[in-house]
């Protein structure tokens, strides 16, 4: 058993070692090709994205997380950051504690 997995592992390392790696690349174009063929009236969503969530502007970290903190002087996405932030902090407490109860009454010393 152990020779089988000594021998799939070194092969694996040869397979890795001695793998060619692709190059990408890209054709050149020059910059009056590339505003011709956009339109600049129009905004994609990305556009209108960072113009609600006000990308444009710096945020400060002292006034999200300082003593004297400001979170509403914040552009939108630091705000969002910080919510989501806060969401997956009170999830992954909130998972830490359901999934061992779960399994605690599931696999426990009392059977249902």
């Amino acid at each position: 058993m152990r020779i089988r997995k000594a021998a799939i592992a070194g092969a694996t390392a040869l397979a890795v070692a001695f793998s060619g790696a692709s190059v990408a690349t890209a054709a050149e174009t020059s910059s009056d090709q590339n505003t011709s063929s956009n339109d600049s009236n129009t905004n994609g969503g990305s556009s209108t994205a960072g113009d609600w969530l006000n990308a444009d502007k710096d945020a400060d970290g002292r006034d999200i997380f300082g003593k004297e903190a400001d979170l509403s002087s914040q552009p939108a996405w630091a705000q969002a950051l910080y919510g989501i932030g806060i969401a997956s902090a009170v999830i992954t407490v909130v998972g830490g504690l359901v999934g061992p109860a779960l399994n605690f009454i599931k696999f426990g010393p009392i059977k249902f």
